[in-house]
C-alpha cells in the first residue's frame, strides 16, 4: 500500500493540513481505528469564536479629536460586522472540514484572513488611541520620536509616507501598521 497525497490546505495561524487516501480514495488508517483527517484537526483546534472586546475609554474621551457618536458607530456597527463575518466563516470551516470538504475550506481563506483581519486591525486601533490625559493626541516623542525622525525626517514625513505606501496596497482600505 502507498500513501498519496490528494490535496492540503493552510488554516489560519499556519496550520496546515493534508489529506491522504490509501488505494485512492480510502480514509487515513490510524492506530488500528480508521479516522478522517478533519476528525483529526477537530481534535486538536476545535470552534473559537469572537466577541465584541469593550473599549479602554469611553466612545467620547477622544472628542474633539474624534466624536464620541462616530467611535461608537465605529466600534458597535463596523468592529461588529467583521466579528459577526469573521465567526460565520469560522462556523463554515469548522462544517467544512467535520464534512471533508477540502474545496469550501479554501474557498472560506478569503473570507477568513478580510474579517479575521479587519478584527485584528481594529483590536490594535483601539489600542493605539489614547485621550489626551493619558497621552493621546501628541506626536510621539523620546526613543519613538526620535526613530521616527531619524527615518522618515519628521512626522509628518512618517504620515505622508504611510498614506503613500497605503493607498498603493490592494484592499488595505486605509489600514497600515509599522512594527519593528
Amino acid at each position: 500500500m502507498h500513501c498519496f497525497p490528494n490535496s492540503h490546505f493552510r488554516l489560519p495561524n499556519n496550520f496546515w493540513v493534508t489529506f491522504f487516501s490509501l488505494n485512492h480514495g480510502s480514509p487515513i488508517p490510524f492506530t488500528g481505528k480508521t479516522v478522517r483527517a478533519s476528525s483529526l484537526l477537530l481534535g486538536v483546534r476545535g470552534l473559537h469564536t469572537f466577541s465584541l472586546p469593550d473599549l479602554p475609554y469611553d466612545y467620547g474621551a477622544l472628542e474633539p479629536a474624534i466624536s464620541g457618536e462616530i467611535m461608537q458607530l465605529h466600534h458597535q456597527k463596523h468592529h461588529q460586522a467583521y466579528i459577526t463575518n469573521y465567526n460565520k466563516a469560522l462556523e463554515q470551516l469548522d462544517a467544512a472540514i467535520s464534512g471533508g470538504d477540502p474545496s469550501t475550506v479554501v474557498k472560506l481563506q478569503s473570507a477568513i484572513k478580510f474579517n479575521g483581519g479587519g478584527h485584528i486591525n481594529h483590536l490594535i486601533f483601539w489600542k493605539n488611541l489614547a485621550p489626551v490625559q493619558e497621552g493621546g493626541g501628541e506626536p510621539p516623542k523620546g526613543s519613538l520620536g526620535w526613530a521616527i525622525d531619524e527615518d522618515f525626517g519628521s512626522f509628518e514625513g512618517l504620515i505622508q509616507k504611510v498614506n503613500a505606501e497605503g493607498a498603493a496596497l490592494q484592499g488595505s482600505g486605509g489600514w497600515d501598521w509599522i512594527n519593528n
